[in-house]
């Protein structure tokens, strides 16, 4: 990402206009606040399912599916009462802005185009809707040519050596290093969003929408890198042409962007850490004296969510604390319909009656292996054959495994695939694991509902006693889970 940046100029995204070009003002049609979304699968070729991802107003990620038909497939709709990030979440990692009351039709990726194909009822989104597949191509070549070190040499690297890149960029043990070559990635992508700008036909919405993606995926991984870092002394200077300022974290019309939440909560983190905080409480009001408006409430409510998602009681003082202040309330309504759930949530019987099947064709109720394993910790990896992240993360699960493979630990694999010839052809890397098994009725299943696991990859850490430690820890490539094992393995 790379230009002397213009002054970070705050507009309302809420009421965004999508011109049919740039010259173009005419507003879209609010009223029925809804995307509708429809698959047009070829039965004559070889087509992957289409899972698709987006995040909730209250920080959820939601999944939408659908798998090869005869014909079309019965069209879905989501809120779209402001643009959405629609993220494909099987193939290649790719994002899509997409606009209130756009009807999109998709293609799916065969051996012809291996990126999904999407067409708009909107004029002129061709282009558009193609700029995360070229910025991705860009950002891979990127990394090609700038951090070789950290990726093979003999090809292009694909999305998992990208991701693998920059998480060497953060934890760069020179931190300043780390930053040079974030800021020279921002910098780079910075200056294709101008090229592609210049070259292509894009509504200046559009542009204002990525631009502000871009440099919201910057601040997250320089507050990350920062946070991991032994000194954690934070002068602005380092951050060339960003633009920082105290008002870069209040942006309240930059929630529906996903960099825009990693990078609050980041900076949020980062903070914590720069003052040695360690309680919720003082997280907490850390979070209420440092933010503002909707931005304050977004964070806020994540810490109280967070203890929802560790299966523990919501702290009652704080609950009333963030309602005096709270404006959403969705995020009211979800706290409370949520602390009620748990206070009726019995920890031994997590699954329910959750069937699964076992690689021989048996049915099997996986409250029955869960206990077959009392007086150990148990480690669930949630993953499913399409999930490219899941794929990725199999490896480090397996070096996980074999790293306290002499300690009272157990680690079972729950496929979410719909299909089993699905299941049985992928996960090379578990296919001997014992415990390895799909889940029927997938994301329907009791476990899915009762955990409310609505994105995977997704690991629950169960303690000796049956108690959920955690019900959504670090992922295996995280050093952050060896330290809450370690806890759990502790008499």
């Amino acid at each position: 990402m790379k230009i002397n940046f213009l002054v970070f100029t705050v507009f309302i995204i809420c009421s965004c206009n999508h011109p049919s070009d740039k010259n173009a003002n005419r507003s879209v049609n609010h009223s029925e606040d809804t995307i509708q979304i429809s698959v047009k699968f070829n039965s004559k070729i070889k087509e992957e399912p289409v899972n698709l991802l987006f995040l909730s107003k209250i920080d959820d990620n939601k999944i939408i599916e659908f798998y090869k038909t005869d014909t079309l497939s019965v069209a879905q709709k989501i809120p779209g009462m402001i643009p959405i990030f629609l993220l494909d979440w099987s193939i290649n990692q790719n994002y899509y802005v997409l606009y209130p009351n756009e009807k999109i039709l998709i293609s799916p990726a065969n051996d012809t185009f291996q990126y999904l194909r999407f067409s708009s009822s909107l004029p002129n989104r061709n282009d558009e809707l193609s700029f995360f597949e070229k910025l991705g191509k860009h950002d891979i070549s990127f990394y090609c040519n700038h951090a070789k070190k950290g990726l093979i040499n003999n090809e292009p690297p694909n999305k998992g050596d990208l991701i693998m890149a920059r998480m060497k960029n953060k934890k760069s043990a020179n931190t300043s290093t780390a930053i040079g070559r974030i800021d020279s990635f921002f910098h780079s992508r910075i200056d294709f969003l101008l090229s592609y700008k210049k070259n292509y036909k894009i509504s200046d919405t559009f542009y204002r929408i990525v631009e502000r993606f871009i440099r919201y995926d910057y601040f997250a991984d320089i507050f990350e890198t920062l946070s991991n870092s032994d000194n954690r002394q934070f002068d602005k200077k380092i951050l060339s042409g960003s633009d920082f300022n105290d008002g870069i974290f209040n942006c309240d019309s930059c929630l529906f962007i996903p960099s825009y939440r990693w990078a609050l909560s980041r900076y949020s983190d980062f903070l914590m850490k720069q003052k040695a905080i360690s309680t919720l409480s003082d997280s907490f009001n850390l979070v209420k004296d440092s933010f503002k408006n909707n931005s304050r409430d977004y964070l806020l409510f994540s810490i109280l969510k967070t203890q929802i998602n560790k299966l523990s009681k919501v702290d009652s003082t704080l609950l009333l604390a963030f309602k005096k202040i709270n404006t959403n309330k969705e995020y009211a309504t979800y706290l409370d319909e949520n602390s009620s759930y748990l206070n009726n949530v019995e920890k031994s019987r997590m699954s329910g009656n959750t069937i699964v099947m076992d690689r021989a064709g048996n049915k099997l109720d996986l409250q029955h292996i869960l206990e077959t394993h009392r007086n150990k910790v148990i480690l669930i990896d949630f993953w499913a054959s399409w999930c490219k992240p899941c794929i990725y993360e199999l490896p480090f699960s397996i070096k996980l495994h074999e790293k306290f493979s002499k300690n009272d630990i157990v680690f079972i694999y729950l496929s979410m695939d719909k299909k089993l010839s699905d299941w049985r052809g992928s996960g090379k890397e578990i296919e001997s694991e014992k415990e390895n098994y799909i889940v029927l009725d997938s994301f329907d299943s009791p476990i899915a509902k009762k955990l409310k696991i609505l994105g995977i990859p997704r690991y629950v850490l169960i303690d000796k006693q049956s108690a959920v430690i955690s019900a959504d820890a670090p992922r295996p490539s995280d050093v952050g889970i060896e330290s809450l094992i370690n806890k759990a393995l502790v008499p």
